[in-house]
């Protein structure tokens, strides 16, 4: 094709990595994820025509998972000691993959028609990285979007999601609205037991 196609970004929740993104079953547990969660959206993506970009993130699958799923507390806990975040390095990641991809392939994909889709800590990457990166124009979110007192401040959560003193000076409602005017979509399940729909309504 001549003309050039919009990009979407597909960001992985917690699983055993970014080959569940793609419909590919590398586990036995990876196949009641594809079919309950419905979490193969990279590749219905691909077959309704848009480009899309899918990358694995540090902790999962050949990033440093295996079988049993990610390696995010240990590495979180690395990047802490560091002055970082593991949450920020797969922000970067993605930002450094979009800048390959817009630099290398801007002539087949539509760069004013990016969209990201993130899917529970894929949505929380994806959250952070829109209202950091105003090349995103549409921005879908979906099973990751609570208050921090109703969700990861009120219940075990992996330790990717933490950034040190961020509840003192934003909420996710917050961290939402830096996305604005451009587009954003949340979807949250009214049973998520996680990030609970009272405060994503909220």
């Amino acid at each position: 094709k001549s003309e050039r196609t919009p990009l979407i970004i597909t960001l992985h929740g917690h699983s055993t990595g970014v080959h569940t993104c793609l419909g590919r079953i590398k586990y036995p547990v990876d196949s009641s994820a594809i079919e309950n969660q419905e979490c193969d959206f990279a590749k219905r993506a691909i077959k309704m025509g848009y480009s899309v970009l899918a990358l694995e993130h540090r902790g999962f699958g050949e990033r440093g998972g295996d079988e049993k799923g990610s390696k995010c507390s240990e590495l979180a806990f690395r990047s802490m000691m560091l002055g970082r975040t593991l949450l920020g390095e797969r922000v970067w990641d993605v930002k450094a993959a979009l800048d390959t991809v817009v630099g290398s392939f801007g002539d087949l994909i539509d760069t004013d028609n990016i969209a990201v889709l993130g899917y529970s800590g894929g949505g929380t990457i994806g959250t952070y990285l829109s209202a950091l990166d105003e090349r995103i124009k549409t921005t879908v979110i979906v099973s990751s979007i609570s208050t921090f007192k109703a969700s990861i401040g009120a219940m075990p959560h992996c330790a990717c999601n933490y950034v040190p003193s961020i509840a003192k000076y934003f909420d996710m409602g917050e961290i939402c609205q830096l996305i604005a005017p451009r587009r954003l979509i949340v979807i949250s399940g009214e049973d998520d037991p996680i990030f609970p729909i009272s405060g994503a309504k909220e």
